[in-house]
């Protein structure tokens, strides 16, 4: 998903009703479409649904919707998720080069980072790293 704040249209947004437990079928049916990824678009429902920004897993809700709008109760800010296949593609593959990538250069990055601890290791080296992004008083 992504942000898309110029395409919401608040009045076209379906107030959201408790999802009750989800069966097992379900849960591999998101496991199985890597959450409706493998779904045809033309299959989504376009009313985006509002949810609270409070529930940790809107996933009940995310599931075969173009769009999902979470509300901060609090403030009343709204933020609008699109459903993108190609950015989730473009950074399940990311994902995978970077993985593949790491298997030969494990070795030596485990080694720099070894030679590395002893000055990471010292107040002059913390330092450097606050007075770069200012948050260290020369001062003190």
């Amino acid at each position: 998903y992504h942000l898309d704040f110029d395409k919401l249209s608040l009045s076209a947004i379906e107030p959201v009703t408790p999802l009750n437990k989800q069966s097992r079928l379900r849960k591999w049916l998101y496991v199985f479409t890597l959450n409706g990824h493998l779904i045809p678009g033309i299959l989504f429902k376009q009313t985006p649904y509002a949810v609270s920004e409070t529930i940790i897993t809107p996933m009940g809700y995310a599931f075969c919707r173009q769009r999902l709008v979470m509300i901060n109760e609090t403030t009343g800010k709204t933020m609008a998720l699109v459903h993108s296949k190609k950015l989730f593609f473009s950074i399940i593959f990311k994902m995978a080069w970077l993985s593949f990538k790491s298997l030969f250069t494990l070795n030596k990055t485990m080694k720099a980072y070894q030679k590395g601890i002893p000055s990471m290791c010292t107040r002059e080296f913390w330092e450097g790293v606050f007075k770069e992004y200012g948050c260290f008083d020369d001062e003190t």
